[in-house]
C-alpha cells in the first residue's frame, strides 16, 4: 500500500493521506485462461466464432457450444414473474426497491423498508435469490437489474417495471450473469414492444431466450470466477466513495481557513473568523474579464462540422477535457457570436446546469450557456477552479427561470469568496488536485475491471473458455 504525495497542512495528516489500495488482483484467475487472447479482437455481444468446428463442440441455435452443454429456453431453468411470496405472520416490514435503487451495473444502490400492508397491492413481489430485470426503456438497455440478497424478512416489493426470474434448475448467479450479458440486452432491446418512450421487454421474450447451459458444477465455477471481478469492482466503488467524502471534507476546511499549511500561519479558531492574511472579497473583483459565446446558424451547413471544438453544457457534464461533442468551422466563428477561448480557461455554466465548471486542455469555442472566466493576477486559476467546484451547490441555488434555469452575471460577480495570498492559493489547489488525481486513477481502475469482466463473461458464457471443474479433464485454452 502506498500513499499519494501532496502538500500536508498542519494537523491534517489523518484527513489527507490517501492510501492507494493494492487489490488481491482477479488477474490471477487469468492463469487458467492462457492463450485466450485476453478479451481482444471481436466485437462484444456476438457469439464466438472460435468454437466453430472445434473438437468437442456442437452446433446449436445459439452457435457452437461444448458437447456437454445444452441449449435451453430460459423458462426451462427459471420461473418468470412467479406469484407473490407472503412473509411469515410476525414479519410486518419488507424491503422496497424502486427503479432508482438499482444500478446499471447490476447492484442494489439503496434499500427502503416499508410496512408489508402498504406494498402488498400494486407492486412487484420478489424474495431473496430472485433476479430482477428492468423491463422498460431506457432502464433495460442501461443494464438495470440485480441478484437479490439480504431483503428484510427475506421478502421484497418494488416497481412494476421489473421482471422477476427465480432460478429452479440452474445456479442463480449463473442465470443473473446471462441477464447482464450484452447478447441478452441487445436481443431484448430488439424485441421491445410499445410506443416510443414506453417500450418494454415482453415476458415472452424472457421465456424463449435461449441459454447455453453447462452442467451445474461448471455454472457454479463460472459464477465464482466472475465473482472475483464483482468483488474488485465493488471494492473500488467503495474506495472512490470514501475518497470523495474525504476530499469534500478537506475542501471545506482548506477553503475556509480552518486548516492551513504550517508555513502560512495558524488556522482560524472560530467558525466566523478569517485567518491572518486572508480577505473576503466578491468574485467579480478578482476577474479581469468574463466572455460569453454563441451558436452559429444551423441554416448554414458550412458553419458546422469543422475542426474547432464547440463546447456546450453537455460537454461540461460529460467531463471530457480534450474534445467536445460538436465542432464548428472558421466561418462559423466569424459569422456568429461564438468565441474562441484559449486552452486552460475556466468555463462555467450559467444556464441549465448552473454552476457546473470545466477546463479544456485545448482551445474551444463556447455557446451562450457558458461563460469564460479570466482571473486577475491576484487569483490563481487553479484556486479559482476548486473554489467554483466548492461553491457549485450555492451557485446552482441562485439559478432561476420559468422555462430554463439560469443565473445573471451580476449574481455570479457578487459571489463572496475567501482569498488567501497567491502562494497559499497554489498550495491549496495542488493538494486538492492530488486528491482528484487519485480518484481519477481509481475511476480508471474500475473502468478496466468492468471491461475485463465483460470480455471474460462473453467467453465463459459461450464456452469459448472453459473453467476447470473437479472430476472433469479439460484443456482450458
Amino acid at each position: 500500500m502506498s500513499v499519494a504525495s501532496a502538500p500536508v497542512p498542519s494537523g491534517a495528516s489523518p484527513i489527507i493521506r490517501f492510501p492507494l489500495f493494492t487489490f488481491p488482483s482477479p488477474v490471477r484467475v487469468f492463469r487458467v485462461f492462457r492463450g485466450s487472447e485476453t478479451f481482444r479482437g471481436r466485437k462484444e455481444g456476438r457469439m464466438s466464432q472460435r468454437n466453430e468446428n472445434r473438437p468437442g463442440y456442437k452446433k446449436t441455435k445459439v452457435g457452437w457450444i461444448p458437447e456437454a452443454w445444452e441449449c435451453v429456453p430460459l423458462s426451462d431453468i427459471a420461473q418468470i414473474n412467479p406469484s407473490a411470496t407472503k412473509p411469515n405472520e410476525h414479519a410486518s416490514f419488507v424491503t422496497f426497491l424502486a427503479m432508482a435503487d438499482i444500478s446499471g451495473q447490476g447492484r442494489i444502490m439503496s434499500k427502503q423498508e416499508r410496512p408489508y400492508s402498504s406494498v402488498v397491492n400494486g407492486f412487484t413481489s420478489f424474495r431473496d435469490g430472485d433476479i430482477l430485470v428492468a423491463k422498460i426503456t431506457p432502464c433495460f438497455e442501461n443494464g438495470k437489474g440485480a441478484h437479490l440478497a439480504g431483503l428484510t424478512n427475506g421478502i421484497g416489493y418494488g416497481s412494476t417495471e421489473f421482471h422477476v426470474l427465480r432460478a429452479c434448475n440452474a445456479d442463480e448467479r449463473f442465470l443473473f450473469l446471462h441477464t447482464q450479458s450484452l447478447p441478452f440486452r441487445a436481443r431484448g432491446e430488439a424485441n421491445m414492444t410499445g410506443s416510443a418512450g414506453q417500450k418494454r421487454v415482453p415476458t415472452d421474450f424472457i421465456r424463449r431466450y435461449p441459454i447455453p447451459l453447462p452442467p451445474l458444477p461448471e455454472q457454479e465455477r463460472i459464477a465464482e470466477v466472475l465473482g472475483a471481478w464483482d468483488r474488485a469492482i465493488a471494492l473500488t466503488d467503495r474506495l472512490i466513495e470514501a475518497k470523495q467524502r474525504l476530499k469534500k471534507g478537506l475542501m471545506q476546511q482548506l477553503l475556509t481557513g480552518r486548516l492551513r499549511f504550517p508555513q502560512f500561519g495558524k488556522p482560524a479558531s472560530k467558525h466566523d473568523e478569517l485567518p491572518k492574511g486572508w480577505s473576503e472579497i466578491r468574485l467579480g473583483k478578482c476577474l479581469s474579464q468574463i466572455i460569453g459565446g454563441g451558436t452559429p446558424s444551423k441554416a448554414h451547413p458550412e458553419y458546422w462540422n469543422g475542426n474547432i471544438p464547440w463546447a456546450t453544457v453537455k460537454d461540461a457534464s460529460r467531463g471530457n477535457t480534450y474534445d467536445t461533442l460538436d465542432h464548428i468551422s472558421n466561418v462559423g466563428i466569424r459569422e456568429s457570436s461564438a468565441s474562441l477561448i484559449p486552452a486552460g480557461t475556466i468555463l462555467i455554466c450559467t444556464r441549465m446546469a448552473v454552476g457546473k465548471t470545466i477546463r479544456f486542455n485545448c482551445a474551444v469555442a463556447i455557446n451562450q450557456d457558458l461563460k469564460a472566466l479570466f482571473p486577475k493576477d491576484s487569483l490563481s486559476s487553479d484556486y479559482l477552479l476548486v473554489l467554483l467546484k466548492f461553491h457549485e451547490p450555492r451557485i446552482s441555488r441562485l439559478g432561476s427561470g420559468s422555462t430554463v434555469n439560469g443565473i445573471r452575471l451580476e449574481e455570479l460577480r457578487n459571489l463572496p469568496i475567501l482569498l488567501p495570498d497567491l502562494l497559499e492559493q497554489r498550495h491549496i489547489a495542488s493538494c486538492l488536485s492530488a486528491c482528484d488525481r487519485e480518484i481519477q486513477l481509481l475511476n480508471g481502475r474500475r473502468d478496466r475491471l468492468q471491461k475485463q469482466k465483460r470480455g471474460l463473461m462473453q467467453k465463459l458464457l459461450t464456452g469459448e473458455v472453459r473453467v476447470p471443474v473437479k472430476g472433469r479433464k479439460h484443456n482450458v485454452s
